[in-house]
């Protein structure tokens, strides 16, 4: 009997060590729910592109989360109108031609993206709005528009999960990667003196 309780103290323990880890596993898996869910409700076509947005950006700090879903949505505007406008103004009936869309459309994407950070989601954006269109059978300004509106659906779930659902506070994050530290320093101090 005194065997049974150990498991579940060590159990608590480390669900205890690991609570931050564990809330940022509830708020991604509920984000990744709710953009699907939300993606439905809206017919949006791809609603792996919305999950994915969701997964993604409620994975980073929410100090960071606001500037990066502003960032992610102007890079892939951005991205989307420019691949929209190259798609309709240059022809690619084949493969040989549709890489050379390709090309005029992700190289000053991606530059502008390594200039200008808040638009490195464009090159990406740009690649997607040449090549669903062939996959989902639409045509590019649709691709554009769809893009946008799985960006725009997959950034406000993650936005709003990450205000609701145990959102993480840096400073209690940053409290408790100093313990974790000063504990690591004070167990190996015996080994250095």
């Amino acid at each position: 009997m005194s065997s049974a309780p150990i498991p579940w103290k060590s159990l608590r323990t480390k669900v205890l060590e690991h609570r931050a880890q564990l809330g940022l596993a509830v708020r991604v898996t509920i984000a990744a729910v709710v953009a699907y869910g939300l993606s439905h409700l809206l017919y949006v076509p791809l609603p792996l592109w919305t999950v994915l947005t969701a997964v993604i950006l409620t994975q980073v700090t929410f100090g960071r989360l606001v500037k990066a879903t502003v960032d992610y949505l102007v890079g892939t505007v951005g991205g989307a109108i420019y691949a929209g406008a190259v798609s309709v103004l240059i022809p690619h009936a084949n493969d040989v031609s549709l890489a050379g869309v390709l090309v005029i459309a992700v190289a000053p994407l991606a530059l502008l993206g390594a200039i200008m950070p808040s638009f490195s989601a464009a090159p990406f954006t740009g690649a997607l709005v040449l090549l669903v269109p062939g996959l989902a059978h639409v045509g590019p300004i649709e691709s554009a528009i769809d893009r946008v509106l799985e960006v725009v659906v997959g950034g406000v779930t993650a936005v709003v999960v990450s205000l609701l659902v145990f959102p993480a506070r840096a400073h209690a994050l940053a409290i408790e990667a100093a313990a974790r530290a000063l504990e690591l320093m004070a167990k190996s101090l015996p080994q250095l003196f």
